[in-house]
């Protein structure tokens, strides 16, 4: 065996790996287009967990499938350089999707608990957990989506979606350029092995448990209770994602805002009766209290803005009909 990796190496490199990457390493299994296919797939795996070339290669030298026949010792160090470069330069998602949704949940896990920096983190927070839904549905890595979607998700404004996006390709967590597949939509590769950066790792204590759960509740405020000028869609992720008592103080350091800013959040959910101020010793906390469809609708009805997000999505809608009708025309009309 090499003096660089032992067992304990190829162990861990192996966690990495989905279960169908395994079964393919130790022989159990093989893809049904055969043994070139088998090392692309495995070539594929390994790039997508983070292995470098030379990883790859030893976890297949010294594996079950490795010591096959296949290609003979002689041309499997070959083999395996061919089939990484191959996959580098070819962006064919494997399929499988219980193993990939293994990685995508743990990467979602490290996006939930991460405090995000800046005035903006909140917003980058939100969107690359609604992406790591999306992916975690479909059981994809690269899933395919518009900005116009997104912002329909998470309940933002197109552009600010956009810029958010532009923002999570420089903080590498997502690779690549997009593959353009429509007029509207664009094809983009998660980086399953995205960290955050060194110094910004410390969790949040406002955030629940499990990063499936705050992903649901903080991409859902889609009520029109929460639009632009009723309550605002901070002061409904706020009543969605917090699950104790909270102070403004708190509110202030996970969302990036001004503890005066905070306390108007919060006292529009007081007022609005979906949450109430409780005392403990000498600071003012909120809890946030359930509240039906009927109550939002009628908070919706006291803003005016009843019908609100479905006027956007039309809105969105024709954008795309006119940008489809654009490319159709050549950008004639």
């Amino acid at each position: 065996m090499p003096a660089t990796t032992g067992d304990l190496g190829l162990d861990y490199f192996r966690s990495l790996l989905p279960s169908i990457a395994i079964r393919y390493l130790d022989g159990d299994e093989r893809h049904p287009h055969g043994a070139w296919a088998t090392l692309r797939a495995l070539a594929r795996y390994c790039h997508t967990a983070g292995l470098d070339k030379f990883e790859f290669r030893e976890l297949i030298e010294w594996s079950e499938f490795g010591a096959s026949s296949l290609f003979g010792r002689g041309r499997l160090k070959t083999q395996c350089e061919m089939a990484w470069d191959k996959t580098l330069d070819d962006e064919t998602e494997v399929a499988d999707r219980d193993g990939i949704r293994v990685l995508v949940a743990r990467l979602g896990e490290r996006v939930a608990v991460h405090t995000w920096p800046g005035r903006t983190g909140s917003t980058d927070r939100v969107v690359a957990l609604a992406i790591v839904a999306r992916c975690h549905e479909l059981g994809t890595y690269s899933p395919v989506l518009s900005s116009r979607w997104l912002a329909e998700r998470v309940t933002l404004g197109h552009a600010t979606v956009s810029r958010s996006l532009r923002r999570l390709a420089e903080d590498e967590f997502l690779v690549g350029k997009p593959k353009r597949t429509s007029e509207h939509n664009y094809q983009y590769r998660v980086n399953l092995n995205w960290a955050p950066a060194q110094g910004q790792t410390e969790a949040s204590s406002l955030v629940p448990s499990t990063w499936l759960t705050l992903s649901l509740n903080t991409v859902s405020v889609g009520h029109d209770a929460f639009a632009p000028k009723s309550l605002g869609y901070r002061a409904g992720r706020i009543w969605v994602a917090t699950q104790h008592p909270v102070s403004a103080q708190e509110i202030a350091t996970e969302y990036r805002v001004s503890a005066k800013t905070a306390r108007r959040d919060l006292q529009g959910l007081v007022d609005s009766g979906l949450a109430e101020k409780i005392r403990d010793g000498r600071v003012t906390r909120y809890r946030m209290l359930d509240a039906s469809t009927e109550k939002l609708d009628e908070i919706a009805e006291f803003f005016g803005t009843t019908g609100w997000h479905s006027r956007q999505r039309e809105t969105h809608d024709r954008q795309r009909d006119a940008r489809a009708y654009h490319y159709q025309t050549g950008g004639q009309a």
